[in-house]
């Protein structure tokens, strides 16, 4: 995970004031998506394990940007990824592979 997690921090870098995320809707305009924070999250993972919504004006810490990070990764984002490739694959990647 190690190489990937250095991936992300490399491209999303940590931020630690909230900023407006903007997307492009189908006929390629700006829109705000959300306030975002840290690494690019939008929301804050609390020493108590308590989970907020990013809101404009808010700061965090690296510690709490990072246990954000490891949370979304563990909750979200590694069981999408199995759900979409399945145990049976993820079991079969290598070191090289895998986050």
């Amino acid at each position: 995970m190690g190489r990937t997690l250095n991936l992300l921090f490399e491209k999303e870098g940590l931020k630690s004031k909230a900023y407006k995320d903007y997307s492009k809707d189908s006929n390629g305009n700006k829109i705000f998506v959300g306030w975002r924070i840290g690494y690019g999250s939008d929301t804050i993972t609390k020493a108590d394990g308590t989970v907020v919504k990013v809101k404009e004006g808010m700061t965090i810490t690296e510690e709490d940007a990072l246990r954000d990070f490891n949370r979304r990764v563990k909750d979200d984002f590694l069981p999408q990824v199995l759900h979409g490739i399945g145990q049976q694959t993820w079991s079969k990647l290598n070191a090289n592979s895998s986050p």
